[in-house]
């Protein structure tokens, strides 16, 4: 075939132009990943209609805060349904026109879930593709460097059966306003280094579990230890009682008395995991950090929570060190929020003692529970029962 000279052009033409649209644009990154959160205007929570464009708040492009649209028309099968303030996470090309188009989602991301009560702000959310958080390459706080720092290290965990959490969003705003952002390993750990000196606030997300919060100190050039232990979630009456501690004491026990509808009451602790039909420890630990779990459900007759006083109690099983160096925690949890966090840093007595009394549950007929902090440290060992109010004989 003989081209003519005109042929011959409107070819060369055509190809520099389809040699133009596989180059990336000057001055701007190909694929590119990019953590936001949902913002559709509406009250975090609340179901954002969205079709083939999605908006969302992002720190990943150099601007924090930054509302950008995404053509999510490819991967829009895979979002499923969108929540204001719901965490997405997408690998995006530069289309022509400078707009941003979805070509892929990034694993692991819990892609439901709110995890921003309130306005959408954004957090610390560009993630080189593929790469998990390592200890030696965690994440930066740099306005911290000029001083002394420190780092938090944690392990998540399922709290029912205490199986390693991998994928887990951990997520904290720093003593200067910036936000730090990691995943668990398939072992449930993650790290956070060159931390400004203070009080940390640390969220833990994943699909599936229930949102939980932990406050740490961080401590010039120490690394500080926190377990959480996630709770799978559910919109029952059922409550459950999660105790996490650290390295020392080796083995703290949970311990729960309650009313028994057979007459009495009933005391559930590992020598008797399952005293009635109704409460039980689903999960002992004997080997520090927790978590252990102690659970009250409803009666399958009923649908209801047997009313009534429920009094929960941690017994230093080891014995020594006392609960003053254990960093110990209890949660309570029902309908899958969280109603109470009690640290051991708030009881009052002698940390020596044998039981640290932390709180009473009084359920009503309905399943309404009053959460009652009790924070006491008592005389005792694994043979006691707390079946007596505080302060009373």
């Amino acid at each position: 075939m003989v081209l003519s000279r005109g042929g011959l052009l409107r070819r060369l033409v055509a190809l520099l132009l389809a040699l133009a649209w596989l180059l990336p644009a000057p001055d701007v990154l190909a694929d590119t990943d990019v953590d936001g959160l949902v913002s559709c205007g509406l009250p975090s929570g609340k179901h954002c209609d969205v079709q083939n464009l999605l908006q969302i708040r992002t720190d990943a492009l150099g601007t924090p805060g930054q509302l950008v649209d995404v053509d999510v028309a490819w991967v829009r099968d895979r979002l499923g349904g969108l929540d204001q303030d719901d965490r997405v996470c997408l690998t995006v090309d530069h289309a022509p026109a400078g707009s941003l188009r979805a070509i892929g989602l990034v694993e692991p991301c819990g892609l439901d879930g709110t995890v921003n009560a309130g306005s959408s702000t954004g957090s610390r959310l560009a993630q080189e593709r593929g790469r998990r958080p390592r200890e030696d390459d965690v994440p930066r706080n740099d306005a911290a460097l000029g001083g002394p720092v420190g780092s938090v290290s944690g392990t998540v965990t399922d709290a029912l059966t205490g199986a390693p959490l991998g994928g887990v969003r951990v997520t904290g705003t720093v003593a200067n306003g910036s936000n730090v952002s990691v995943l668990t390993d398939a072992s449930g750990q993650f790290l956070i280094g060159n931390l400004a000196p203070g009080r940390l606030t640390l969220g833990f997300s994943l699909s599936g579990y229930t949102t939980a919060a932990r406050s740490v100190q961080i401590v010039p050039g120490q690394t500080t230890p926190v377990s959480v232990g996630l709770v799978p979630s559910s919109t029952g009456p059922e409550i459950r009682i999660v105790l996490t501690w650290g390295a020392l004491p080796v083995d703290l026990d949970a311990h729960l008395s309650g009313p028994n509808v057979a007459g009495g009451r009933f005391h559930a602790d590992f020598a008797d995991p399952n005293p009635v039909t109704y409460a039980s420890l689903d999960h002992d630990d004997t080997t520090s950090f927790g978590p252990e779990v102690i659970s009250i459900r409803p009666l399958p007759a009923t649908g209801q929570l047997v009313p009534g006083e429920y009094r929960f109690w941690a017994q230093n099983f080891s014995t020594a060190p006392g609960f003053d160096v254990s960093n110990a925690l209890v949660t309570v949890i029902q309908s899958g929020r969280e109603i109470g966090t009690f640290p051991v840093s708030g009881a009052s007595g002698d940390p020596r003692l044998g039981i640290w009394q932390v709180v009473t549950l009084t359920v009503d007929a309905a399943s309404n529970v009053t959460v009652t902090p009790v924070q006491q440290f008592q005389p005792g060992d694994d043979t006691t029962v707390l079946t007596k109010k505080p302060g009373t004989t």
